[in-house]
This record gives C-alpha cells, structure tokens and sequence, in this order.
C-alpha cells in the first residue's frame, strides 16, 4: 500500500502515472474478468492454514499484532499520526480509524489526524496471503495491505523488495491495486514497474484480496480469480531478468525468495503525494474494516 516512509512518494505515484500511461506494466496471461468465474478458475495448489485472525475477541491480539505509534509515512508527506486509540476490535472485525482533529505525535509533532495501522508479529519465506475487507468511503484515503522484508537480506532503500496485496486510492476508488515493488537502476525506491489496476464495480464492499506467493511465481486473486501475475510461467519475470537492476542489487529470483521472509502491514493512511488530501466532503471518521486475515502455505506431495 510501500513506500509509507522514503518508498511510498516513488512507488504509489510511480503506479499511478506507469498504469494509467498504459506503458510499463505487462499484461500477463489473459485472465477472466473479475467477478464473473469464482474459484473454479484457479485450480492451482493446494494449502493450509498457518495463521489467521478473525476478529472474534475484544482487542486487538498482542500474540499476532504490534499496534504502530509513530509518523510513518512521512516519506508520503502524509497526514497521519499513527497512534493505538485509532486500532480496535468491534463486532467481529478489525477498525483502523482515521479521525480529523490535532493529535499529538511520539516525536513531539501535532497532526491534524489520526489513524491506525497494525504489524504482524510473525513473518513467512512463501505463503498466501488472504484478507477480507471494506475500505472507506471519500477522497484522501490510501488502505493498504502489504509486506515487508524482516531482515531486509539484499539491503534497503527497496533492494530487498515490497509486495502489495492490496492498496485503493479512495479518492478515485474505482480500482483495487496490486504491485510488486523492488529497486531498478532507472527506477528507485519503491520502483512499481509491475502491477495493475483492478476495477470493481464497488470497493467499498466487502472484497477478499490474496496473494500466492510461491517459488518463482508471483498470484493475485481478488475475490477468488486470478487478476495478475509474475514469474517463471508468466510473460514477466521480477528483478533483474525483467529490468535493469540497480548496480549490486540481487538477480532473479531475488528479492522475492527464501532468503527474505516477509511480514504483513494493514494501515489506513491520510492524505499525502499519493492519494492527494481530504476534501470537504470526506466523512470522519473513517474506517477500514477488516473482517478476517488468512496466511496459509502449500501442502507439498
């Protein structure tokens, strides 16, 4: 959703301006439309559940979650301060809140708003990651989904790489977007050569958003059909067999490898180069929901 510190000014805004070039993302196999097959179509793997949360307590899981209070985002010049009362568990689902009104920041600073964001405890080499969730309604939102290296194993500054499971820019929500992010010589942090635009007839709804990620091979599915894809039986590779990497940088399969287990991120930013500011119009406070998040991982014969 990338990226929300030195990454998300270059990967989100790079996204926006390459896709809607219609110049630098590949097309992939052809895949059916969205909402018109179901799961029948992906007859892929198969895979078992390693970890999950369905929202079905009182509070926000310390086992599974770290609650974000900080400025992150900045590298965005987002408007948020991330702070644990915008976090919370209601009726079954997971409330990252952003609300209008100053706030004041662990590094001193005052906001004009707040939000939320969680961090996963644990981190995954390989997995799909599977989320069901409503994003809010009104221009200045950026919902995010996504993952971010542990140990950043092939450097940062984007060498080691950020996958999106899912971002909507709510002030033109007529997309779901998806993207893998990683340093190119001619594109740097949060490079967002390839991932694609996904229309929906509503995200506001309830959608489920998935990430396959297995060796050599990068799946998106929203709503169980496949909508884009990289990797070894795709048109296009990642890294540097796609691209000209960055002097250094890992070659294919690097980043997305083994070597670089990665944890999920939800947050719900305001504002910033990328989605733009709230206007008038914009409703606080404003919630992303989530009603539930799947990691799961291939059962091998």
């Amino acid at each position: 959703m990338r990226h929300r510190h030195a990454v998300l000014a270059a990967c989100a805004a790079g996204l926006v301006v390459l896709l809607v070039a219609g110049g630098a993302s590949p097309e992939g196999r052809p895949l059916p439309p969205v909402g018109t097959t179901s799961t029948t179509v992906h007859a892929g793997p198969r895979w078992r559940t390693v970890w999950e949360d369905d929202f079905d307590g009182t509070s926000v899981s310390a086992d599974r979650w770290r609650v974000e209070h900080s400025t992150f985002g900045d590298g965005n010049r987002e408007l948020q301060c991330y702070t644990p009362d915008n976090v919370r568990v209601a009726g079954g689902r997971l409330v990252l809140e952003a609300r209008r009104g100053p706030t004041t920041c662990p590094n001193g600073s005052t906001r004009a708003y707040s939000s939320g964001m969680v961090r996963s405890r644990a981190g995954w080499a390989y997995g799909a990651f599977e989320v069901r969730a409503r994003v809010p309604v009104g221009a200045g939102f950026l919902p995010a989904v996504w993952l971010l290296p542990t140990f950043y194993p092939y450097g940062r500054n984007g060498r080691s790489g950020e996958l999106d499971v899912v971002e909507v820019n709510t002030t033109d929500a007529r997309a779901a977007i998806v993207t893998a992010h990683w340093t190119h010589e001619d594109c740097g942090w949060g490079c967002a050569r390839y991932g694609r635009r996904v229309p929906l007839a509503d995200t506001h709804e309830l959608h489920t958003y998935r990430l396959e990620w297995s060796p050599g091979r990068l799946l998106w599915l929203v709503d169980g059909d496949p909508v884009f894809e990289l990797g070894d039986d795709a048109p296009a590779r990642w890294s540097s067999s796609a691209a000209r990497a960055a002097p250094g940088s890992a070659t294919y399969p690097a980043p997305f490898d083994a070597q670089n287990p990665m944890y999920l991120l939800l947050n719900l930013a305001v504002g910033g180069n990328t989605p733009g500011p709230p206007d008038g119009r914009t409703p606080f406070p404003a919630r992303l929901e989530v009603d539930r998040v799947t990691v799961q991982q291939q059962v091998r014969p």
